[in-house]
């Protein structure tokens, strides 16, 4: 019986050691000073005319070490969007690519991303979008970012 008592506790201890001394826990590391994608927020179709350009910043906000950018761009109707974003002190890319393209019509989104980012005082913003129609991805804008 105590063999068995034993080799549960051991089993145990060890499972609760790999799930609490886990090193992707999906907090962000304070302690790290580099920037860091958090999260998109991508919003559904906001009309279906054509806006005068092809993507702008509507604004960014700094607070707390989180960097957050609403940008606005034209894409495809049906999207299936997917980001990717390269980000370090200097230099913010975000990378749009719409995977259906398949519907015969344009609408206006609106898209948040979030970052940590801490001491933040200025970056370059370089908006990209490609789509299965096109897959060289094409810069849409790029802006300096300053507080």
């Amino acid at each position: 019986m105590k063999p068995l008592v034993l080799i549960i506790f051991s089993i145990m201890s060890f499972s609760f050691f790999m799930v609490n001394c886990s090193t992707d826990n999906g907090l962000v590391n304070t302690l790290d000073t580099k920037p860091e994608f958090l999260t998109a927020s991508h919003s559904g179709c906001q009309g279906l005319h054509k806006i005068n350009d092809k993507g702008s910043l509507e604004y960014f906000n700094y607070e707390n070490d989180t960097l957050l950018l609403k940008i606005n761009f034209t894409a495809n109707c049906c999207p299936d969007f997917i980001d990717s974003v390269a980000v370090n002190s200097e230099k913010i890319q975000i990378f749009l690519f719409d995977a259906l393209a398949n519907c015969r019509c344009i609408c206006n989104y609106s898209d948040i991303y979030k970052f940590y980012y801490p001491g933040f005082t200025s970056a370059t913003l370089e908006f990209w979008c490609s789509s299965v129609h096109n897959t060289n991805y094409e810069l849409l804008f790029a802006e300096n970012l300053d507080l």
